[in-house]
């Protein structure tokens, strides 16, 4: 069973600085060297050749299960890619970024280490682009905290003046410092029809999860295509599907924006969130944020604000699991407008064939009308 669990308690929108596409942004990854000890307290830096970009083991420090990396800089562009590798037995890949420049994000994030998590901090904040995917085995957590935080309590900081322990211990938390502005994260998408393809945004494999913990949260520019599948049964009678901007089949996706000191912690139950203010959510544009599957996964908001505009929040279950529910919690607003839908739902197998079945038949229909129209 699924739920929908909001908090409104006056409805207000507050307006983020834009950050489009096309402005000029940082190139290149440049990583950190390490000192005899293995760490990263050295000031030798070195720059990856591009642009298919290989990000050893040996680049980094690994402790237990855990593979720690460093980074100057990290920016991929369009037809780029950032390649992560190393032995199977890790689990966890921890990336920091220190330079004090956001991350520009617009090629493929990819590992070859299975099921391995990629952690990805940079306090200056990350931007992703229309041409942003992920190629990885495990879950995605990107934010713009000041630290991460590990179930033994050591830290990993992007402030290379503190102290970082690389520790075995699993990462539990992300830690915000006293700032007067924290970083955001923004994904900007395509903002056209795709016709040849229903392959965007950022995906992860079945029940994993991405994470975005940041200040300000933005999500726009959505794209769709027109289809004959049950993703918008409900919705509209045109064909036209979203092609998605976050998407984790039967997983999960938080979506968290602080505003103040503090930490924002995961559990097997849910997130605690410590920080005393937060920020604002706006998901626009034709935006689609997705957990659906067999058994659907958990959407989990956050925020001070939060704004769906022409978009789409959905976790519908099409199969004979249980699925999880939708949260969203606002301490000032939550507001949906301009068609905006969250939308959860179960199906059982007979029910998606059959609707599958209608939907082309109407697809069908529509095809055929639109043909006669223009012979007339």
């Amino acid at each position: 069973m699924k739920i929908i669990k909001c908090v409104s308690i006056f409805l207000i929108i507050f307006h983020l600085s834009p950050i489009y596409a096309d402005q000029p942004h940082p190139s290149g990854i440049i990583i950190h060297g390490k000192g005899d000890d293995g760490s990263f307290k050295t000031s030798e830096t070195i720059s990856l050749e591009g642009p298919d970009y290989q990000i050893t083991a040996e680049h980094g420090k690994q402790c237990g299960t855990n593979l720690f990396h460093s980074f100057e800089q990290f920016n991929i562009h369009k037809n780029e890619s950032a390649t992560f590798s190393g032995p199977n037995s890790i689990e966890n890949i921890i990336s920091r970024v220190t330079g004090g420049s956001p991350s520009w994000i617009n090629g493929t994030i990819r590992s070859t280490i299975s099921n391995a998590n990629l952690y990805l901090l940079n306090p200056s904040g990350v931007m992703f682009g229309p041409e942003a995917s992920l190629d990885i085995g495990g879950s995605f957590h990107v934010s713009t905290a000041d630290y991460i935080k590990f179930l033994d309590n050591h830290h990993f900081s992007a402030d290379l003046s503190q102290d970082s322990i690389l520790t075995t211990s699993a990462p539990s938390s992300f830690g915000f410092l006293e700032h007067e502005k924290y970083s955001s994260i923004t994904l900007e998408g395509h903002g056209d029809e795709i016709i040849n393809t229903t392959s965007t945004g950022l995906r992860t494999n079945n029940g994993k999860t991405i994470s975005f913990i940041a200040g300000d949260i933005e999500i726009t520019k959505g794209s769709y295509v027109y289809g004959t599948t049950i993703d918008d049964f409900y919705f509209s009678n045109t064909g036209k599907q979203l092609t998605g901007s976050l998407i984790s089949p039967e997983g999960r996706i938080n979506l968290v924006s602080v505003a103040s000191e503090g930490e924002v912690t995961f559990h097997e139950t849910g997130i605690d969130v410590t920080c005393s203010q937060l920020g604002q959510i706006h998901i626009m544009d034709n935006a689609r944020i997705d957990v659906s599957g067999v058994g659907a996964g958990y959407i989990y908001a956050r925020s001070d604000n939060f704004v769906l505009n022409n978009s789409l929040i959905r976790a519908v279950t099409t199969g004979n699991k249980n699925g999880d529910e939708i949260t969203i919690s606002a301490d000032k607003s939550i507001k949906l407008e301009n068609g905006a839908k969250i939308f959860t739902d179960t199906f059982g197998e007979a029910m998606v064939q059959i609707l599958t079945f209608l939907q082309m038949i109407l697809f069908y229909f529509m095809v055929k009308t639109l043909m006669m129209m223009l012979v007339l």
